[in-house]
């Protein structure tokens, strides 16, 4: 029992000596002449987190991400459209979070159905129909959503004005 715990001593002993050696060139600045020759002589280098580490923005760019958001929407209904059969129906952007859905007066029906069954997420803001084709105007952000979310970047900035 006593010799494990000796045995365990020395090498705790000698690990620590071992670090004394290796740090003393960061203590210490003059090292004599015959240390450089067999022990090293050069500094840690601490790393960023250990010289006071690093500051970090996120900036959100709230239009860019509608702006991709209303994209990847359009491409989402036009491939719905097309497999539902639906022709003739033209996806365009109307203002920042609107889209408008042109469609044949004919096929408004299958229209929307397919905005309430698998957008219902989507508030409709009004439906025209004139000279035989219907459009569709919707928001692809609630006001109330684009409202929170940009609020919530000014206040991760610091820019609460």
């Amino acid at each position: 029992m006593r010799r494990g715990v000796g045995i365990r001593l020395s090498i705790s002993l000698v690990a620590v000596l071992v670090s004394i050696i290796y740090l003393m060139p960061t203590f210490i600045s003059k090292l004599p002449s015959w240390w450089t020759s067999f022990l090293p002589d050069q500094k840690i280098h601490l790393g960023l987190d250990l010289q006071g580490g690093t500051h970090l923005i996120l900036d959100v760019k709230v239009e860019k991400a509608i702006a991709n958001n209303l994209e990847r929407l359009k491409g989402e209904i036009t491939n719905l459209l097309r497999e539902r059969g639906i022709a003739g129906a033209s996806l365009e952007r109307v203002q920042s979070t609107e889209l408008q859905i042109k469609v044949p007066s004919d096929r408004a029906e299958g229209v929307r159905g397919l905005l309430k069954g698998d957008f219902a997420n989507l508030t409709v803001l009004k439906t025209e129909t004139n000279a035989g084709s219907t459009n569709f105007f919707f928001d692809v952000i609630k006001r109330g959503d684009a409202f929170a979310a940009r609020l919530c970047c000014r206040s991760i900035d610091g820019n609460d004005s």
